[in-house]
């Protein structure tokens, strides 16, 4: 499955998950990058 496609399934825009998923990813620690797959992620994470 593709990002596009796994973020449409759980009510994400695509584009604003990348951007927001890419975002984050410098702040987070490898211990927390579970949060970051469409299903689970919220902008504020």
């Amino acid at each position: 499955m593709s990002l596009s496609q796994s973020a449409k399934l759980n009510g994400r825009e695509p584009r604003a998950f990348l951007k927001g998923v890419l975002n984050m990813l410098l702040a987070k620690p490898a211990s927390r990058i579970a949060e970051l797959v469409s299903h689970r992620w919220t902008q504020s994470a």
